[in-house]
């Protein structure tokens, strides 16, 4: 028994030394075919939004993703934009067939994305559509190419009924939990403490938001109407009457240019290709060109840095956020690199901790004493994110881009009938001084301590 138990261990020693080298040239197999695109000589250039995402930066496949199949890759904004560009002027380009049913993205994303497909069409060459399920976000991108076609098989759904946004309010759950939210805030359209205060939105906070809306719909409406070429009148009353259900609604409406089946969609691919059978046709996955084209950027002595502030601001060292303290130095080293001669200041980040983004505020000062700092704002540069930027050498906004928020707010949640009613804990301060247990959350402020939390809020704004 003994032998026989040794003699299995080794041989499953061996077997699993074999097993992991080989798993471990797979996923070296798999990076290195991730590095090294191969394009054909002519093809077209495929951007199908079910198989890749846009966002403010690419980020590199996981190998281990690679060897799975069928993951989502992420393109960086500048590299879709600059892909779009270059294959406008790439006589190895026929065209850009686009499959955006499936996409997911911010709406300044969609904008700049739609914007490079427009002048990807002023080369003369044709964006061609296809639409399974049309969206809001899928129309939009639909509407700038030169023909739009929708399947004609049944069963397809209609989600395009314009732009909108929930606003949630726990205030009744925490009552009922006996969480009461001290909210101090300076600014009334200063709302995102509100959800934890009350259990509607305020009058302030409702204007603010249909302002937005209104705003985000009107370039989104106008940009489907002028490329469609019908009215923006036309569009809303067909949504407010719920005018566009079935795929033939749509070509009723002008919105696409035929019905198709999948494989006289095919035989349409070939024709724009000047191919006999589609079979001829060669494609390009669009995330793996612009993996080329962004291989082929020049080095260069004099450089513009591209800084990114890219989610919450946060204090402290974190990689995955806008950390005060690493950001901060991360802007020094830029300032003291010679050969960097303009920064751009990427900013797509909702705000947060006052501290870091004062920290960060102060890089960016400095910066700019030495050379032009441009800001550029993606989905939203709001609170902390317009304040580190408003002081920059010019500030750049899309239509749609949410910004401003301008306001400060301290939020402290006293938890006392929590632990009294649901808990059943009761709690008994023992302390040096008389607010000492100021932060302790297991009692409510007395009117001293909300005026100090006000001071400093009204210091800070």
């Amino acid at each position: 028994m003994t032998i026989a138990v040794l003699c299995g261990l080794f041989i499953f020693g061996i077997l699993s030394f074999f097993l992991l080298v080989s798993f471990i040239s797979a996923i070296a197999l798999a990076g290195s075919a991730s590095g090294s695109v191969s394009l054909p000589k002519e093809g077209v250039l495929v951007m199908d939004m079910s198989k890749m995402t846009i966002e403010e930066q690419t980020q590199e496949q996981n190998p281990l993703d690679a060897i799975k199949g069928g993951t989502v890759s992420t393109v960086g904004l500048w590299d879709a934009v600059s892909a779009i560009n270059t294959a406008a002027d790439d006589n190895s380009v026929q065209y850009i067939y686009l499959k955006p049913d499936a996409v997911n993205m911010g709406m300044a994303h969609l904008y700049e994305l739609r914007c490079a497909l427009e002048h990807f069409r002023k080369s003369g060459k044709p964006v061609i559509s296809y639409l399974d399920n049309a969206t809001t976000g899928a129309m939009y991108l639909a509407s700038v190419s030169d023909k739009v076609y929708m399947t004609s098989h049944l069963g397809s759904t209609s989600m395009f009924h314009g732009v909108s946004g929930q606003l949630y309010f726990i205030k009744d759950l925490l009552d009922k939990l006996g969480v009461n939210v001290q909210l101090i805030r300076h600014g009334k359209y200063k709302s995102a403490g509100e959800m934890y205060v009350r259990n509607a939105a305020s009058p302030e906070n409702m204007e603010q938001n249909r302002a937005m809306i209104a705003s985000i719909w009107e370039s989104f409406s106008n940009g489907i109407a002028e490329g469609r070429d019908i009215t923006s009148d036309k569009l809303n009353e067909l949504l407010d009457n719920l005018g566009l259900n079935t795929s033939e609604d749509f070509l009723d409406a002008g919105l696409v240019d035929g019905l198709v089946t999948r494989e006289e969609l095919k035989g349409k691919l070939a024709d724009f290709a000047v191919k006999e059978k589609y079979e001829d046709v060669q494609f390009m996955a669009f995330a793996d060109y612009a993996s080329h084209v962004a291989s082929l950027a020049p080095a260069a002595k004099r450089k513009i840095a591209v800084v990114y502030v890219d989610g919450n601001i946060v204090d402290g060292t974190d990689v995955q956020e806008v950390a005060g303290d690493r950001f901060a130095s991360e802007l020094a080293k830029v300032r003291a690199d010679n050969s960097v001669k303009a920064v751009v200041l990427r900013v797509n980040s909702p705000g947060g901790s006052v501290l870091a983004a004062e920290k960060i505020k102060a890089e960016v000062d400095l910066l700019k004493e030495k050379m032009p700092v441009i800001a550029s704002y993606g989905n939203y540069a709001a609170s902390g994110g317009y304040w580190i930027s408003a002081n920059c050498s010019h500030v750049f906004s899309d239509p749609v881009s949410l910004t401003g928020s301008i306001g400060v707010f301290s939020m402290i949640p006293d938890l006392s009938g929590t632990m009294k009613q649901i808990a059943h804990v009761t709690y008994t301060p023992v302390k040096s001084n008389k607010h000492s247990d100021l932060y302790s959350m297991m009692r409510p402020f007395d009117a001293e301590e909300n005026a100090y939390m006000q001071k400093s809020v009204e210091d800070i704004y």
